[in-house]
């Protein structure tokens, strides 16, 4: 099979693995070439040899698509920074910044943790200031909003770091700590 192929014009390289039950090729092209022609002209060869192959061998023919597999991949390593501050700094600032590159289809961010939240409520403040646990809902989604709910909203970083707590019950906004503030939220 890979001899028939190589006869397909614009061909750079031929690349097989064989198994047993199995043969997967490789073929690559030069830039610029039609593969929607090479691709027909490839399986037309293949089809030239296939009464030479055992009896129920078949065969598919695919284009790779570069857009799947990664380019450039870039990993993030802080002595200082946890996991879920690289997450957010590949986020919100890499991945704009690599995104704006002339060229680059797609910007992933994998890895790293994201924050998740402990949110204790007290059903007898709750009712006092006639809120429900939607309003308390609602207030946690969108944290720089004003909130006035009972309970408490405590990160996990700080449950296993520091025990920074921020209290909801003041009616005060909770905004994110400046990077130099201990982790967690702040109010």
């Amino acid at each position: 099979m890979e001899e028939a192929v190589r006869s397909v014009p614009g061909l750079r390289s031929v690349r097989s693995t064989s198994s047993r039950g199995t043969s997967d090729i490789s073929i690559n092209f030069d830039w610029g070439q039609d593969m929607v022609a090479a691709m027909l002209q490839v399986e037309s060869a293949i089809n030239k040899v296939l009464p030479t192959l055992p009896a129920g061998t078949t065969f598919d023919v695919r284009r790779m698509d570069p857009t799947v597999f990664p380019v450039i991949a870039y990993s993030l390593t802080s002595k200082a920074h946890s996991l879920v501050e690289l997450r957010d700094i590949a986020y919100w600032q890499l991945r704009p910044l690599l995104s704006s590159v002339p060229g680059v289809a797609k910007v992933s961010v994998l890895g790293g943790a994201e924050a998740e939240y402990r949110v204790t409520i007290d059903p007898g403040r709750l009712e006092a200031r006639g809120l429900a646990l939607a309003d308390v809902s609602r207030r946690c989604r969108h944290p720089t909003r004003s909130a006035r709910s009972a309970g408490s909203r405590t990160t996990t970083n700080s449950i296993s770091r520091s025990s920074m707590t921020a209290r909801l019950m003041s009616g005060r906004s909770v905004r994110p700590c400046s990077s130099r503030a201990p982790r967690g939220w702040c109010v």
